[in-house]
């Protein structure tokens, strides 16, 4: 899981984020800077519609990350906010290096501990909230992905809540650059691009109410990086510009269907 999560973060650096600097500010002002001093500010602004969904209403809560890596951004974040933060993750070298700076953070609720999604080691209605970021798509079944998010919703209290993001087929750019650099060669790895009903219909198949639908697209677009990795772009007569100006538009509230990173919250009946 983790050389799959570097290969989507080395994507998301290629076209990175226009950043909001509320956000970022935000985020950084409660967490201490070894946890995002090397993480790029757009991927903490690409990660925002992951604490948006949620919210900062958690103190005292109790949170599940199902692969949450070892970023620990959203993590640390809910922590510093009063959760109580567990995660699991399928790979051995993520939950040791989220280990690593856990021991660091001092008195932030949160351990990282090695699971699978499709089969959680935790009892019947374990938390109040469940979260999956940018995660299950690596799975490379429908069936495995559906499994996980049975078992998220088992875990999960009643009435609690489940957020899943993921990336968007229906934004066309970053779906093209995606399969484009990462379908072949040493690049290879496997990520399921959803159509937002989709990812709605695997919830609701799973008996969750659905509370809302929110996005994250507010792009710039890095000529130089795109060029380096596809020198071919080269000769084409490409308006960066002119292309930026097109993503930033869709961030906007008619068109977040089409947003980048999107995703649901739903409610455990």
């Amino acid at each position: 899981m983790t050389q799959s999560i570097n290969h989507a973060f080395r994507f998301e650096c290629l076209v990175g984020l226009q950043v909001s600097a509320d956000i970022v500010l935000e985020v950084k002002g409660l967490l201490p800077q070894f946890i995002y001093s090397d993480v790029p500010d757009y991927y903490i602004q690409a990660s925002e519609v992951d604490r948006r969904l949620v919210g900062k209403e958690v103190k005292n809560k109790r949170i599940l990350n199902v692969g949450c890596g070892s970023k620990l951004i959203s993590d640390a974040y809910f922590a510093a906010l009063g959760a109580k933060v567990v995660g699991v993750d399928f790979d051995d070298k993520a939950v040791v290096e989220a280990n690593e700076k856990i021991r660091k953070l001092g008195n932030l609720d949160i351990e990282v501990l090695y699971g699978d999604g499709r089969k959680l080691d935790f009892a019947d209605e374990s938390f109040d909230i469940v979260v999956s970021y940018s995660s299950i798509e690596h799975m490379e079944s429908y069936s495995d992905r559906l499994l996980a998010i049975k078992e998220m919703k088992r875990v999960t209290k009643k009435n609690g809540l489940i957020a899943i993001t993921g990336p968007n087929m229906l934004n066309l750019a970053t779906t093209l650059l995606s399969h484009l650099l990462f379908n072949s060669g040493e690049n290879h790895y496997y990520e399921h691009r959803y159509i937002p009903w989709e990812m709605k219909r695997m919830l609701t198949i799973n008996g969750l109410q659905i509370v809302r639908y929110d996005a994250e697209s507010v792009y710039i677009v890095d000529e130089t990086l795109i060029k380096n990795r596809l020198p071919w772009l080269q000769g084409l007569p490409i308006h960066y510009r002119s292309l930026s100006t097109f993503m930033k538009f869709l961030n906007s509230k008619p068109f977040k269907l089409f947003g980048q990173r999107m995703g649901y919250l739903a409610r455990k009946p």
